[in-house]
């Protein structure tokens, strides 16, 4: 997307209802001429988090964040800023200017989507009513797929005859070359030959967020391999960056705060079957940041799920690690050998997993297990190995209360002495990384005793809030009469931007780096400012500019010290006569 401009943006914020879009991820209460809620970036139990809908800002008194609802939409979507801003046009009714080339691209996106669409219609329409899909349909039966479930989840069927998608498509409008495009055809091995992708497989739909078909997983239903296969990465389709189930699921996972994630479609399907209706899948992929990313625009938690034996256990401490790096909180249900959730489901009832997830594994006691695993325990050499990777386990827990707690644990269970454990322990300890949970929530502490507003920041965003103000002041300050180096370039680009047509200060702020956008989202929404009129905006004027002379006056002061000690001072020594002006001005603001 080319830029995108200033005015376009100004009036997707006007027109756009924040409420509705705040309120998709949070409960919000009104306060005076605001609202609050719990913030959705951070564990809290009291409400920090303040929108106004007036000046369109919004900010977290706990943990610092805060913008206008485009970085909203870019937090929880983990998106860039022109993405944002489309979500947010759409929502509003407001078209963005585009370019031919990105014109053409997206209708090129729009017509595969559409393609998609058709290709799930046709797959669905096979499986309910096609004779040669009983085998298919008899699997799915056997397997306790209801009608409701094939529905939901949009399942088909694609025939063993390779060229019925092909065909019907065709007859729809679309071009071969859109077909290849969206991965639904290939080449055959005769020359010139062209054979759908998938054929005799069961199909499940895979979807984006909002349940737009980007790609295709298929099933065999005899034992042959690969059993499952995707269709291949294309303009719409990139299996590190889809989840199966999520258009589904992510209302639930919203409601929950969690996402119960597995490895397969038909364990999702059985799972939301039974209720479990926040589940989701990776796609015959491992996991990865991009997968977790996802999810954390959804929720905080989320429960790991994946097959008992040696592979499920690889892939769950990969997961482990993923999730720890996205900042997802992440726990470990543990299946018995041999089963998945869709055999757990089946074989033990829906309340044995239930019961599963409620003593679902911290992350620290599910790494201690499979490690204790490894070793025998009643040989001295490997339980000393057991340790030594137990207390590097121990080391990646910063708060030292569960730390201590765990040890505690640890020390029972496995037969240790407490005192040997803290030892060890003491040469291992590793620094808080930055970026990591830990690190996080010592700069959420740092921010939630924020400092005072000095005159300058209380200026600044006096000004901001009611950028008229500005027309009526007594004088415009100089730049010099700003202490502050960041306060004096946003005093300075303020000023600039005011030359334009139709500032918005929700717009200005979006340009200036992260901190100090995040100060004065802060100060715009805080009960610590001055009241926004002019009185109290010349007040603020006069004790810049008084602080400003002083600091001069000093400058100037100890220059003519150190003239003074070298010899007699001339009538008209620059140092002089500056500190002379300097007192008249001091003398007219008193």
């Amino acid at each position: 997307m080319s830029r995108i401009p200033r005015e376009t943006i100004d009036e997707i914020l006007q027109r756009v209802d924040g409420i509705a879009i705040l309120s998709q991820h949070m409960s919000l209460k009104k306060a005076g001429n605001r609202f609050k809620g719990l913030c959705p970036f951070h564990k809290e139990k009291t409400p920090s988090f303040t929108y106004s809908p007036e000046k369109g800002l919004w900010y977290c008194f706990g943990c610092g964040q805060g913008g206008t609802l485009i970085d909203f939409i870019i937090k929880t979507e983990h998106i860039e800023f022109p993405q944002a801003v489309k979500i947010l046009a759409e929502r509003a009714g407001v078209r963005i200017p585009e370019s031919p080339v990105e014109m053409k691209q997206a209708s090129e996106r729009e017509r595969l989507l559409e393609l998609m669409k058709e290709a799930t219609t046709f797959f669905q329409r096979t499986l309910r009513g096609d004779p040669n899909a009983a085998e298919a349909r008899a699997y799915l039966e056997k397997r306790g797929v209801t009608n409701e479930t094939l529905e939901q989840f949009r399942i088909g069927y694609a025939p063993r005859s390779r060229d019925a998608l092909y065909n019907y498509l065709k007859k729809k409008g679309f071009k071969t070359e859109e077909m290849f495009k969206a991965g639904v055809i290939r080449s055959g091995k005769a020359g010139g030959e062209i054979l759908d992708y998938l054929y005799g497989r069961i199909i499940f739909p895979i979807c984006d967020s909002r349940g737009k078909t980007l790609g295709f997983g298929g099933r065999v239903i005899e034992d042959t391999q690969p059993k499952y296969l995707n269709t291949p990465e294309s303009p719409l389709f990139s299996k590190r960056n889809v989840l199966y189930g999520l258009n589904l699921a992510r209302p639930n996972i919203i409601r929950l705060d969690n996402a119960l994630v597995t490895e397969g479609y038909m364990d999702v399907t059985a799972l939301h079957q039974a209720g479990f209706n926040h589940a989701v899948a990776t796609l015959g992929t491992a996991l990865t940041l991009s997968h977790a990313r996802l999810l954390r625009r959804f929720a905080s938690h989320c429960v790991l799920a994946y097959d008992a034996d040696s592979a499920g256990q690889a892939a769950t401490v990969r997961g482990i690690e993923i999730f720890e790096e996205a900042d997802l909180a992440v726990k470990i249900l543990v299946m018995p050998k041999g089963e998945d959730p869709d055999t757990l489901i089946k074989e033990h009832g829906s309340r044995e997993l239930e019961k599963r997830l409620m003593g679902a594994k911290s992350v620290v006691d599910y790494l201690l297990e499979l490690t204790a695993g490894k070793y025998n325990m009643s040989d001295p050499e490997e339980k000393g190995r057991f340790v030594r990777e137990a207390v590097e386990i121990m080391g990646r827990i910063k708060d030292p209360v569960r730390r201590d707690e765990y040890i505690k644990h640890l020390c029972q269970t496995y037969d240790l002495k407490e005192g040997t454990v803290r030892r060890m322990l003491s040469g291992t300890a590793s620094p808080v990384r930055p970026g990591s949970r830990a690190d996080e929530e010592n700069n959420t502490a740092k921010r939630v005793k924020s400092k005072p507003p000095d005159a300058e920041e209380s200026f600044l965003a006096c000004i901001l809030s009611e950028p008229e103000l500005f027309y009526g002041m007594e004088w415009e300050p100089r730049e010099e009469e700003f202490a502050n180096e960041e306060c004096r370039e946003l005093y300075s680009a303020f000023v600039e931007a005011l030359k334009g047509e139709n500032f918005s200060t929700r717009v200005f702020l979006e340009t200036r780096p992260d901190e100090v956008r995040g100060r004065f989202m802060e100060l715009l929404l805080s009960d610590r400012l001055p009241p926004s009129d002019l009185a109290a905006v010349n007040g603020l004027l006069r004790l810049l500019r008084d602080r400003s002379l002083k600091r001069k006056l000093e400058f100037h002061n100890k220059n003519l010290s150190v003239k003074n000690q070298a010899g007699e001072i001339p009538p008209d020594d620059e140092d002089f006569l500056a500190i002379q002006q300097i007192y008249r001005e001091l003398h007219r603001l008193s």
